[in-house]
C-alpha cells in the first residue's frame, strides 16, 4: 500500500495532498518549514513511497528548489520519506 506526496510550496506555507490506490485520502497545509512538512507527512502517510512538487518550470530539474523551504528537490524528498 504505497502512498505518493503532492506538495505545492510556496514561502509562507506548503499545499499536501496524499494519496494512495489514485484515491486522495488527505489533503491539508502546513508552515513552508521541512521538519513541520516531515512531521505532517509521516503522520498522514507513513508508507510514502515518492514526493512530487510544484517548483516552476524555469530551471532543470536537478537544479530546482523549493524557495520557501531553501532546500533542493531532491534533498527535500529524501528527507520527508526516509
Amino acid at each position: 500500500m504505497d502512498q505518493y506526496i503532492g506538495l505545492d510550496v510556496s514561502l509562507k506555507d506548503t499545499a499536501i495532498s496524499i494519496r494512495e490506490d489514485g484515491k486522495r485520502i488527505w489533503r491539508g497545509k502546513c508552515a513552508s518549514d521541512p521538519k513541520l512538512l516531515a512531521q505532517t507527512i509521516r503522520k498522514h502517510a507513513p508508507h510514502a513511497k515518492r514526493v512530487v512538487f510544484e517548483t516552476g518550470l524555469e530551471l532543470p530539474p536537478k537544479d530546482r528548489t523549493c524557495s520557501g523551504l531553501r532546500l533542493r528537490a531532491d534533498e527535500l524528498a529524501r528527507r520527508l520519506i526516509s
